[in-house]
């Protein structure tokens, strides 16, 4: 029997054009939305109120003065990178590249202040680029070529004495030829000083040979006293707050004037934080709901925890500081709607019990007391800077097999002050068509004694000897060693910045300055532009961890044979007789 299925189909007629109910989202069971916020203890929090404003009582002192560790106090220019003051060295060097350079800048402002192309030639000819690079440095002879004798030798202009005058008399200058020399000396002094500033050429100043880093002290002076920092930059040479730590105290107040900002509070937002309002639409980009995390992953869920419960509690008030200052915020006060006043304590003011218990951010660490500087310094430091390749490396590492330790010259600058491996260098300098050793001879002794061999010349021995009245302390000198043919004392003569000291003396590093895993001291030639919109440029020392250690495969008293001994039918080797089991 055939069957008949029916359907009945409900369909919605518009009896209005409006959607303003629509957009209202009635609820129809407000008691449930109240039986779910009991449930969910909202309910039990406090009958607080909002903040209104807030009021942010400041004290602002510039950073005035710096010195390197055990020198003079200098004061501190505010536009001066604190990098280059500290672990910078002039980058003004002697190379063909800053010559050429220099004597480009020098032609052209020349032409520029009326002088004739006769004059430039003339000056030219007096003070060319001599060709002085070795052979075996074939790019910077290349650039000979290109430039001897055609350019102008800025550097050596930059040198004399009596600047634009010791040019007029050694060209024989006219008298309507002075003025364009003299500006164009000028113009060239003045790019020199504004691109290179002032900074000693062999190191820095802040420069600590025996400690492989550069240290100096920043001094500030706070409303009760004068703080002396410890200023440490970190091995990519940033010197900011965390390189800064409170090293002496000085009762010796300024008396700063504070100052009082009223700001409105924002509510701290971030990307996917539930909204505020309770039908706003969410940001899909994270999805807290998702995240898996273990008990033990304290980091994880306390930002959970702060995303999904407590994120509307949380406001921002802005602070501005200027840089090169240090900033102490001396009251919080916190205005409400319903006009009640709350002062808000440091949270890193703990009993000086329990000082190891407290965490802070963004504060210096008082060296002396063990606790917490309020203060927040902002130092002109410049982090996004330009950095180019290491033009010098040095790899300091242990040999432990040899007793001692080694300072490698791995990277050395060539003519033109580009970097060049020493390996390469020495390779290049090895005569060509060296005839090959004579045959030993037939008879006679076969072997010779050997008091030392040899290393690389860019290997460098670094002795352990003991520090007078150390008590039992370490550090290593820059030693010697023998030519393995001659066995004469061979000199060392350290042909980079890094392993020479300015007095001159043997270069000495302690002991614990050279781990297991070693020390890496590089060269590295830096650009930035400060906050006046200035460019600056300077080569900067950094510190990096090494490679581990090394074996350079020294030997002392050995044997070598002079021709390989001839094999005989007795010295072959004979298999072994085996016994068989019974």
């Amino acid at each position: 029997m055939a069957s008949i299925t029916y359907w009945n189909r409900l369909e919605p007629i518009v009896r209005s054009d409006a959607i303003v109910r629509s957009l209202r989202a009635e609820i129809r069971d407000p008691l449930w939305l109240l039986t779910r916020q009991w449930q969910l203890g909202e309910f039990q929090g406090e009958d607080a109120a909002s903040p209104a404003w807030i009021e942010v009582h400041t004290s602002e002192t510039p950073i005035d003065e710096w010195s390197a560790r055990g020198g003079p106090l200098h004061g501190l220019d505010a536009d001066a990178p604190l990098e280059a003051l500290f672990a910078g060295a002039s980058a003004l060097d002697e190379s063909l590249e800053t010559r050429a350079e220099l004597g480009g800048i020098f032609e052209d402002e020349l032409v520029a202040a009326g002088g004739s192309r006769a004059l430039v030639e003339s000056v030219r000819q007096r003070f060319a680029i001599a060709a002085l690079a070795p052979s075996e440095d074939t790019a910077s002879v290349r650039f000979e070529h290109v430039c001897a004798e055609k350019i102008t030798d800025g550097l050596e202009l930059l040198a004399l004495d009596r600047g634009w005058k010791a040019i007029a008399e050694a060209i024989g200058a006219t008298s309507d030829t002075e003025m364009p020399l003299q500006r164009a000396f000028e113009a060239l002094e003045r790019f020199a000083r504004e691109v290179f500033g002032h900074l000693p050429k062999d190191r820095p100043a802040a420069w600590q040979p025996e400690r492989l880093r550069a240290e100096g002290t920043l001094s500030v002076r706070t409303a009760e006293s004068r703080l002396s920092l410890r200023v440490q930059p970190s091995r990519e040479g940033d010197v900011d707050w965390y390189s800064c730590d409170v090293s002496a105290r000085i009762a010796e107040g300024s008396g700063a004037q504070t100052t009082k900002r009223i700001v409105m509070p924002a509510h701290v937002r971030f990307r996917g934080m539930p909204e505020p309002r309770f039908w706003d639409f969410e940001h899909g980009g994270a999805d807290f709901g998702a995240v898996v995390a273990d008990s033990r992953d304290v980091a994880r869920l306390v930002v959970i925890d702060f995303a999904l419960t407590a994120s509307n509690d949380w406001f921002m008030v802005p602070c501005v500081q200027r840089a090169g200052t240090a900033l102490r915020v001396e009251q919080v006060r916190v205005r409400d709607v319903f006009g009640g006043t709350t002062i808000v304590e440091r949270g890193d003011q703990v009993d000086p019990a329990r000082r190891a218990e407290r965490w802070t951010m963004w504060s210096l660490t008082d060296q002396e007391s063990g606790g917490v500087e309020p203060t927040l310094l902002l130092p002109t430091g410049y982090p996004s800077r330009m950095s180019g390749a290491a033009i010098e490396e040095v790899r300091f590492l242990r040999d432990e097999m040899a007793n001692m330790s080694w300072a490698i010259e791995h990277t050395m600058p060539n003519g033109l002050g580009e970097p060049w491996l020493s390996h390469e260098r020495a390779t290049a300098r090895l005569p060509a068509g060296v005839p090959p050793p004579p045959a030993p001879p037939a008879t006679g002794p076969q072997i010779k004694y050997v008091l030392q061999t040899d290393v690389p010349a860019y290997w460098f021995p670094l002795i352990p000897v003991r520090i007078e009245g150390g008590e039992g302390q370490v550090e290593y000198a820059l030693g010697s060693l023998l030519d393995s043919t001659t066995g004469a004392r061979r000199a060392l003569a350290p042909g980079g910045c890094i392993l020479r000291t300015p007095s001159g003396e043997r270069l000495h590093i302690r002991e614990e300055e050279l781990p297991r895993v070693g020390a890496t001291i590089q060269r590295v030639p830096v650009r930035t532009r400060t906050l006046s919109g200035a460019t600056r440029v300077w080569v900067e020392w950094r510190r990096r961890p090494g490679a581990g250690e090394g074996s350079s495969g020294l030997r002392f008293d050995s044997v070598e044979f002079i021709r390989a001994p001839e094999s005989s039918a007795s010295d072959e080797l004979v298999p072994a007789a085996t016994e068989e089991s019974p």
